[in-house]
């Protein structure tokens, strides 16, 4: 499926490869403890559900161009599903509505947005928006209504949240990708911010009436915006990596207010209201800026950093590592930062591109990094970006949606109220699964680690890898290991890895059919547990690959 893209600074970009979005846990590898943790912290601009009373977790899956995606409802007291949606093609963003009653979830693919009450996660339904509009960012607003970012259309789809119609659509400044509105605003100066790649100006809708205010003067594009929650700032991060403070009041960039800088390629930003921060990712720069959010002090760099340099989040790792995604917890202590590595590694089948991903630990007090949790490891690139990760390309400075995630990790947090056994969790779209990170101490860990708690992707409906299966050899089990079958496959050369499935068919033993997990593998071999497997080195059946979808976006909900 093909279509064109503009921007302010680009006109026409080529095509669109596949935009995948993810996640739903089809079981965990290790369950953790069993306090009851409500989710306190959403990476999306807005009010955020009341802390006291949140204890999900929201992940959208993408499945190819060609297929529907997915969305499930992780409970985080034990890190088990409690149900997959279908969503439409190529989602790429949800929200909650402030009592998170209902999720909205825009489907770049389709034009679409799939609605879906969390209390009952496996039934939806399809909210369809002007042709060729391409949603890319969707907001619930206190007025009752969701706002929808329509990037090609230059436009926002405003949805009756009761109705889940259409009531209008808002022209808006090109290319539109954020949205921000002021949080407890009164009923008589409700307003949306949008932030546009095509324009130097940011849009004001009137929430009351959806009419236009007068536009925001930013004087390049921006790729975000964030409201404080006292409902008197919007920040907005232009392209040039500039972070401007906007006057609800009077609609105008604070003319006593110093321009911050993230340096260009910044994209990203988090507001914790709770430590008064915004940090500021810079995945080309390899940075992290954190800046001054209070009155007294606005926008001034938290020392002891010193804008743009911000902190270098790759600790001399080479290649570097590029950061994407922030989440706070609840008591304000930490940020954690979410970063990718993208590099070369070797097994049985050969060198191959692949991704390592960490977690960097910030101590809000000291404002530094005070721990790095690594996270996944050699895990396998799609080369040709058929899943909508990335490819083995560093992140660009300004997103084109439909060549690339958003997030290639998306961080999400929750925690338990008064206890502090906060947890954070992340989203892998090339490792298709979401980890768990305990930042308390638990199991006999230490606060702050990745103890391998991991929730799977669902399978994907994507193409499948094939290979030619020539013999097996069954190994009985031991007190310790159980039984296993290996099987000799060609081409040998085919990449499989430790954890894909494989669902083999054709094998005259019976036994040796199957769904399997890859649990090792040998020079043209591949292991799997398997107790019904018979040796036989002259059958031959057929294995296909099945991948599993890939996570774009996590949000945290009641």
């Amino acid at each position: 499926m093909a279509s064109s893209f503009s921007h302010a600074d680009s006109a026409g970009v080529a095509r669109r490869l596949t935009w995948i979005a993810f996640v739903a846990a089809l079981g965990i590898i290790e369950s953790s403890c069993g306090d009851v943790y409500r989710p306190v912290a959403q990476i999306i601009p807005g009010t955020p559900p009341n802390p006291a009373a949140v204890h999900f977790m929201a992940a959208v899956s993408t499945n190819g161009t060609i297929n529907t995606g997915s969305a499930s409802r992780i409970d985080v007291s034990g890190d088990t599903s409690l149900g997959v949606l279908q969503t439409g093609l190529m989602p790429v963003h949800a929200a909650l509505i402030p009592n998170a009653s209902k999720m909205y979830i825009a489907n770049f693919g389709d034009d679409t947005v799939t609605e879906n009450a969390p209390s009952n996660p496996t039934v939806t339904s399809t909210i369809s928006l002007p042709q060729g509009a391409q949603p890319v960012f969707v907001h619930s607003a206190e007025n009752g209504n969701v706002y929808v970012a329509d990037f090609a259309t230059n436009s926002v789809s405003v949805i009756n949240a009761t109705s889940n119609v259409v009531t209008t659509s808002v022209p808006v400044a090109a290319n539109p990708v954020g949205l921000a509105e002021m949080p407890n605003a009164g009923s008589t100066n409700q307003k949306l911010y949008v932030a546009s790649e095509g324009s130097s100006n940011v849009t004001v809708i009137n929430a009351l009436d959806d009419s236009l205010g007068t536009p925001v003067l930013i004087g390049a594009p921006q790729v975000w915006a964030v409201a404080r929650s006292d409902s008197a700032r919007i920040y907005v991060l232009d392209t040039s990596g500039a972070v401007l403070a906007i006057n609800t009041l009077s609609d105008m960039v604070m003319p006593n207010s110093p321009v911050a800088s993230a340096g260009a390629g910044a994209n990203f930003m988090f507001l914790d209201s709770k430590a008064q921060r915004l940090y500021v990712t810079n995945p080309i720069a390899n940075t992290l800026s954190i800046f001054d959010i209070s009155e007294a002090n606005p926008l001034a760099p938290v020392n002891p950093l010193t804008s743009p340099s911000g902190i270098d989040l790759s600790q001399g790792a080479t290649p570097a590592y590029h950061p994407v995604s922030v989440t706070g917890i609840g008591d304000g202590s930490r940020a954690y930062v979410a970063a990718f590595q993208l590099t070369s590694c070797t097994d049985s089948s050969g060198t191959f591109p692949c991704i390592n991903t960490q977690v960097d630990v910030i101590n809000v007090g000291t404002n530094s990094v005070s721990k790095v949790i690594p996270i996944a490891s050699n895990v396998p690139v799609d080369i040709n970006n058929q899943d909508g990760c990335g490819g083995n390309t560093p992140p660009a400075a300004q997103w084109t949606p439909g060549t690339a995630a958003r997030f290639r990790l998306s961080t999400a947090a929750s925690g338990g109220g008064s206890t502090s056994n906060f947890k954070v969790y992340v989203s892998q779209c090339d490792a298709q699964n979401v980890a768990v990170i305990d930042t308390f101490p638990s199991n006999s860990n230490p606060a702050d680690t990745y103890a391998g708690v991991t929730l799977a992707a669902p399978l994907s409906a994507s193409p499948t890898l094939q290979v030619s299966i020539s013999g097996a050899s069954q190994t009985a089990a031991t007190s310790s290991t159980p039984a296993t079958t290996t099987f000799t496959y060609t081409p040998a050369n085919t990449i499989l890895h430790v954890g894909m499935s494989v669902f083999v068919t054709g094998m005259t033993d019976v036994g040796n059919n199957g769904n399997f997990v890859i649990s090792s593998l040998g020079s043209g071999t591949f292991t799997v547990n398997n107790p019904s497997g018979v040796t036989n080195t002259t059958q031959s059946g057929t294995g296909a690959v099945l991948p599993r979808q890939n996570p774009v976006f996590l949000v945290a909900g009641p």
